[in-house]
């Protein structure tokens, strides 16, 4: 028997997530001690499509070179050196449409000296300011995040392997975290708390500024040679692509040109008239498929225009919850924001946030707008096991020794693979209710805490398994455990299998095969 990981129980949840296609179009700026260049290139071949002036009518900015842009929809942002303004323009018109909004801390003073990558998560913009006044200064490692009209959220502190004078001048920021240089290669990766996950994530032998992420591959420029380089997700190199244009990097940056920053649009921009919509019937238990709405239980959305994208949160965690927004798409439940694991134009995965019993509005907003909304009937308990294969609906479950029993389907081509009588199992659901202590929704739960539910009965066929409890999952939000031991005495068979939670039953249908 195969040995059950723990990616296996965050696919039920995904239910089949994957990732973004490439982009086509990069867009570079091009840093110059004259006109600072905005350029687009084809990502396959390296030909430039678009190079223009970054608009310069603001008085503030002066001689300032380029340093960060990034691309929303047909709208660019950029920033220049010596000044803490965002600057915004139009990917086809290239007017100037003036400051997009000035970057504070988090006491509302302007960044100083300035600004010096920037970054678009879908969501929010991230930003790393210039270099310090004194260049003998030792770099603070601040990230700054704001949201779209410029309010400051959060700022981070993103730590080097040693101290230094240079300054971060490449950041992007991921569905599962962040990755940012040291001033040049490598670059390290992040999550959301600031804690590094892996150093040199991405190394090279060339210096490189810029970086993008278009959902499969990292681009990084390589600014002395005039090409971009391509990873692959894990931060592989894959290969060159040369650049061809009027203007070029230079190899000496203090005398020509030198891109320092790159974006793309991994997703659609905005389209009038693409709102979502929601299916009707289409906000479902994310176990069941079925109508069965809880406080923390996982929901599955259905409906069309969900996203622009599809992506997967990666278990990023965000100031100690999972995400309540993804690729620039979020969620309503009761007018609170649900906590976002996967999305896609015609699924999202969410968990429910901690709100009262009755009906209550499901809303999914994202670029394009605000769904019209979904009336959907929250209960104290919504039980439900998740499936392996919902036709027929074959329940999966663990033995205490780690090997699994799928029942009536198979895993990933791996053969079904019935529990044995006398087994204790471990099976998993969502919606099971409150929990003793409670856990807010969104949060993991520590390996060190348990957090039991109510009394849970459970019947096979017109068996009385014994039921040893039923508790939260440690390390995933709103994924239960219940044990139970097959009745030794059962003869082979499939078995309807369900659970009762304060007189509320899981749905009928779900199957446990026993063979002996």
């Amino acid at each position: 028997m195969k040995i059950l990981s723990s990616a296996v129980i965050l696919t039920l949840v995904l239910a089949g997530a994957h990732v973004a296609g490439a982009a086509t179009t990069v867009w570079a700026f091009n840093a110059s001690f004259g006109n600072p260049q905005i350029q687009a290139y084809d990502l396959a071949t390296g030909i430039q499509l678009a190079d223009f002036v970054a608009p310069n009518n603001d008085a503030q900015r002066g001689r300032a070179n380029g340093r960060g842009i990034a691309v929303v929809g047909t709208k660019i942002y950029y920033t220049l050196a010596d000044t803490p303004n965002v600057y915004k323009t139009d990917t086809v018109t290239h007017l100037d449409e003036k400051i997009a909004f000035t970057a504070k801390d988090g006491a509302g003073t302007p960044l100083a000296p300035g600004i010096n990558s920037l970054a678009w998560d879908g969501a929010s913009f991230w930003l790393v300011a210039s270099q310090p006044s004194n260049p003998n200064s030792l770099v603070d490692g601040k990230v700054y995040q704001y949201s779209p009209t410029g309010q400051w959220l959060q700022t981070l502190v993103l730590p080097l392997p040693q101290n230094t004078t240079f300054v971060r001048n490449g950041l992007e920021v991921t569905p599962t975290g962040i990755v940012a240089n040291q001033g040049s290669v490598p670059y390290d990766f992040f999550d959301f708390t600031g804690h590094m996950i892996k150093p040199a994530f991405i190394t090279a032998t060339f210096r490189a500024t810029g970086i993008a992420f278009d959902g499969v591959n990292y681009i990084v420029v390589d600014v002395i040679n005039q090409r971009l380089a391509i990873f692959n997700g894990g931060g592989i190199f894959q290969k060159f692509v040369q650049l061809g244009g009027v203007n070029t990097p230079l190899a000496d940056c203090k005398t020509g040109n030198c891109i320092v920053d790159l974006a793309v649009v991994a997703g659609a921009p905005p389209v009038a008239g693409n709102t979502p919509a929601i299916a009707a019937g289409g906000v479902v238990n994310g176990a069941s498929f079925l109508p069965g709405v809880a406080p923390g239980s996982w929901l599955t959305i259905t409906g069309t225009n969900l996203a622009t994208l599809t992506a997967d949160w990666g278990q990023t965690i965000l100031n100690g919850k999972l995400p309540t927004t993804l690729g620039g798409v979020s969620v309503t439940v009761g007018s609170q924001p649900a906590f976002v694991a996967y999305i896609s134009p015609g699924q999202i995965n969410v968990q429910a946030p901690d709100v009262g019993t009755g009906p209550v509005p499901v809303t999914v907003t994202n670029a394009n707008g605000t769904s019209a909304a979904f009336t959907a009937t929250v209960a104290q308990q919504a039980p439900a096991f998740f499936l392996w294969n919902p036709s027929p609906a074959a329940i999966a479950t663990r033995n205490l020794d780690n090997s699994i029993a799928v029942t009536n389907g198979t895993i990933a081509g791996l053969p079904t693979v019935a529990a044995k009588p006398g087994d204790v199992l471990i099976l998993w659901g969502t919606g099971f209710g409150p929990t003793t202590p409670t856990v807010p929704a969104g949060i993991l739960v520590p390996a060190d805490q348990q957090h039991n539910c109510s009394p849970v009965t459970i019947s096979l066929g017109s068996a009385s398994p014994q039921v040893f409890g039923c508790a939260l999952s440690p390390g995933y939000a709103g994924l239960y455990q219940v044990a139970i031991q097959v009745p030794s005495t059962m003869a082979d068979g499939d078995y309807a299998i369900k659970a009762t939670v304060n007189g509320t039953s899981s749905p009928d249908g779900v199957i446990l095969s026993v063979k002996k």
